[in-house]
């Protein structure tokens, strides 16, 4: 075990140590009634209690909540009281210390690590107007005002959005880049209405209008959760949710006293609609095939959802016990999508599916299923494009940039810039001395016309102005759909022991495929897709695998894909190509109840859904590394055990921790040495200084990850 390892190991014993040394509270205050306990946020350190799930409808005549994210942050004890008017404010602030040990290589020969401490500061302001005239509340503002930041990374958690860079007709790439201080922003603000009182009605059942920027999500968020605009950088439900909610519009209110309820939800994810530029002057579809005289992108193409479920109690006594269920369906229309290129995709992506829960005395029981459907489509595209290039006057690209000279005239070779590379070869029957067989060609004046203007772009065309080039068979992306028909489904259960013991298990699947975007025809694409989703566990826990979602899980490799032909290997952290099964238990002894103790264990195994080939890396011929054409990887992806801890030093002042291990199965051993996008054997270590150097040690391995994370929030 290196230094760096041991040194962050102690830094997180040693805070733990530090902050279990103030206990005096576990002597001077009584045991809070399940009823008063406070709601927490879904990025707590621990799940809610029983007694905290769900609030009788009838009490609070709302809705019931599925999930603790749907409420704001905390009801905090700060009140303002004017008439009918109550205003209260509270937030929290917590700072933490985090720390990855070969999360995102699996590779202890690598710099494979991070550690950094991180705060997080929300202030909620909550106003709400006639419960006492109406018994309800007719009216109701919420804000949340957030900042997040590393310590000594200035503006790490806000950046701009991703936009393209050109010069002159040349694109550069997309670009963002970090606030350039660390500036608060608007997590939530929302304001949610009484249509009764619109009215002027005196039913009972009460109807309400919800709009603004608030979280929501349909069953336990898995199919679509609330995670909109999340920060992928630390991805887990313990560390940061998203900066943002999603503004949205949510008609919502009960249908039959005490047991239904339903929701109505629209959401616009992106306007590409809001400016004449968006429209009219935007330009991004050049290299869309019949396209060329009409780049424009047109109006209309934004990202929008629409959703609707229910919330049925059909049975609720003592005898019998409790059954919740809640079928839902909801359909995202997203244009100008991208794989290629900007907008060269549109994506209609929908999911139905219900979750049901039953409880009787000491039993629970839970489940999920849901079903994708819709489709991806995918426009036909020139793949010839503008780029930047430093090259020699012959097209090959020098060994050094440095002050070298053309061979055949006193110009400098190397740094000349040409406008780009077109899509096309060198023809192979006219090799000539210094052309660029097999290789892409610099752009001249005459080529560039040719293979930019041409109105019949066939894969074979030769260009009048220099015989030796033709079209790549690639050159041209024909139009293709991929329809979605993933599906999955999860089942829980918890047993409660006594008071202090519960014992929880869980199963999940979710189908997977390889990558849609290999096969360029028209095709069913077998794995699910989740939307906003961040699911973890509900019962059993995963904190490094599904919770910070650092480590790669591989799609499935294609067989005989070359790594000399350029394949890299792409990934999928989504809830989606999985199997899983976990145990765990939480324990909460009477004697520490006073102050909220919970000791959260979990172990869960991984495997695959869909089947995968072997990587054959050759270290010595690198070039020759390749897919396996014959062998197939295994399925089982590994092992995650954790724990969770949280105690509460002084009311409201709670320190949390969490310790996770991942130990990877023998599908990473027959894949390890795959390339990854960014693969920093070829991209970063010039190709005059890989003599020797063996690339299995700069790529995915087949080594032990930790993920710990020691917290201290007070909330007020």
């Amino acid at each position: 075990m290196t230094k760096i390892i041991k040194s962050k190991i102690a830094i997180l014993a040693l805070l733990s140590a530090l902050l279990c040394t103030n206990t005096y509270a576990q002597n001077n205050k009584k045991i809070k009634s399940p009823t008063t306990l406070t709601k927490t946020e879904r990025t707590d350190l621990v799940e809610q209690d029983d007694e905290e799930e769900v609030i009788t409808p009838a009490k609070q005549k709302e809705i019931p909540t599925v999930s603790a994210i749907q409420q704001p942050l905390i009801k905090p004890p700060i009140k303002f009281v004017k008439d009918d008017l109550e205003v209260t404010f509270g937030g929290k602030l917590k700072t933490e210390y985090d720390a990855y040990i070969n999360n995102f290589y699996l590779n202890k020969n690598t710099p494979d690590d991070i550690s950094y401490f991180k705060e997080t500061i929300d202030l909620t302001l909550d106003a709400v107007f006639g419960e006492k005239k109406y018994g309800h509340k007719a009216v109701e503002a919420y804000t949340c005002l957030r900042m997040k930041n590393k310590w000594g990374v200035v503006g790490a958690y806000k950046s701009t959005t991703e936009t393209e860079v050109t010069l002159s007709d040349i694109s550069l790439g997309e670009h963002s880049h970090y606030a350039s201080r660390p500036n608060p922003w608007f997590k939530d603000a929302w304001l949610q209405f009484s249509l009764n009182k619109v009215f002027n009605s005196d039913n009972d059942k009460i109807q309400y209008v919800k709009v603004g920027w608030f979280p929501f999500l349909l069953g336990r968020g898995v199919a679509f959760g609330p995670f909109y605009a999340t920060v992928y950088e630390n991805l887990g439900l313990f560390s940061y949710n998203a900066d943002s909610s999603a503004p949205g519009i949510n008609l919502h209110g009960e249908l039959v006293k005490d047991k239904l309820w339903y929701d109505l939800y629209y959401s616009k994810f992106e306007d590409n609609s809001a400016s004449i530029n968006d429209t009219f002057n935007n330009t991004e579809r050049i290299n869309f095939v019949g396209h060329r005289s009409a780049p424009y992108r047109g109006e209309g193409k934004d990202d929008e959802l629409w959703a609707a479920r229910l919330m049925y109690i059909p049975v609720s006594n003592s005898s019998f016990g409790k059954i919740n269920l809640e079928p839902y369906i909801y359909f995202n229309e997203a244009s100008d999508q991208k794989i290629e290129i900007t907008g060269d995709t549109k994506t209609q992506l929908g999911a139905y599916g219900i979750e049901g829960r039953y409880k009787k005395n000491k039993f629970k029981f839970g489940g999920e299923v849901a079903f994708n459907y819709g489709q991806e489509k995918l426009y036909s595209i020139d793949r010839n494009k503008v780029q930047l290039a430093v090259v020699k006057t012959d097209g090959e690209i020098p060994v050094s940039s440095a002050n070298i000279l053309d061979e055949t005239s006193a110009q400098r070779g190397a740094g000349v810039l040409y406008k780009g590379y077109s899509h096309v070869l060198v023809n192979d029957t006219a090799i000539i001395k210094g052309d660029l067989n097999g290789k892409s060609a610099p752009v001249n004046n005459t080529s560039a016309s040719d293979a930019y203007n041409s109105l019949n772009i066939n894969k074979t065309t030769a260009y009048s102005a220099n015989d030796r080039l033709i079209n790549r068979s690639t050159r041209i992306r024909p139009e293709y759909r991929n329809k979605f028909v993933g599906w999955m489904g999860i089942l829980d259960a918890r047993f409660r022991v006594n008071k202090s013991v519960k014992l929880n298990a869980e199963f999940g699947y979710a189908s997977g495929d390889n990558d849609p975007h290999v096969s360029e025809v028209n095709k069913n694409y077998h794995g699910f897709i989740g939307l906003h989703e961040l699911y973890m566990g509900k019962r059993v826990f995963s904190p490094q695998l599904l919770g910070e979602r650092n480590i790669p899980r591989v799609m499935g490799l294609v067989a005989g894909q070359q790594e000399v032909a350029g394949f890299r290997a792409k990934t999928n952290n989504t809830f989606s190509d999985l199997i899983y099964f976990g145990l765990g238990a939480n324990w909460q002894p009477e004697n520490l109840r006073v102050n909220r103790f919970k000791f959260n264990p979990n172990i869960m195994l991984f495997w695959k859904d869909d089947e995968s080939y072997k990587y054959v890396l050759d270290s010595a011929h690198p070039d020759l590394s390749q897919v396996s054409t014959t062998e197939k990887a295994s399925n089982f992806i590994g092992a995650e055990f954790s724990i969770i801890f949280s105690y509460e030093l002084i009311k409201d002042l709670t320190l949390g921790a969490i310790a996770s291990l991942f130990v990877p199965g023998s599908y990473y051993k027959d894949i390890k040495g795959v390339p990854l996008k960014g693969d920093f054997y070829r991209d970063k270590i010039p190709s005059d200084a890989r003599a020797g150097v063996d690339p299995a040690n700069f790529r995915l391995s087949d080594d032990n990850a930790f993920y710990g994370v020691v917290s201290l929030e007070y909330r007020f």
